[in-house]
């Protein structure tokens, strides 16, 4: 559904500048905020970058209220700890 949602918008976004950082981005954030854009103003920003933002901001707590994200005390690590007490 992502990948649905993001190829539609960036579709319609696409080349539009859709919002102004408050600050000058840096080396690799400035190519991933300034994709697809002409010009050269380093606070304009693209509906991708703004995506990616929005993503990692809203899907935790997004899981955390639907009740989609791991307990606190579960490890979510690719090689988790052994339980001790199963040994």
């Amino acid at each position: 559904v992502l990948f649905v949602v993001f190829g539609l918008l960036n579709s319609l976004f696409e080349g539009k500048v859709v919002a102004k950082l408050p600050f000058k981005p840096f080396g690799l954030i400035m190519k991933m905020s300034h994709r697809g854009l002409q010009g050269n103003d380093p606070t304009d920003c693209s509906m991708a970058f703004l995506y990616f933002l929005c993503s990692i901001s809203i899907r935790t707590n997004l899981q955390k209220f639907l009740g989609f994200a791991p307990p606190r005390g579960a490890s979510v690590g690719l090689f988790p700890m052994p339980d001790p007490k199963t040994s």
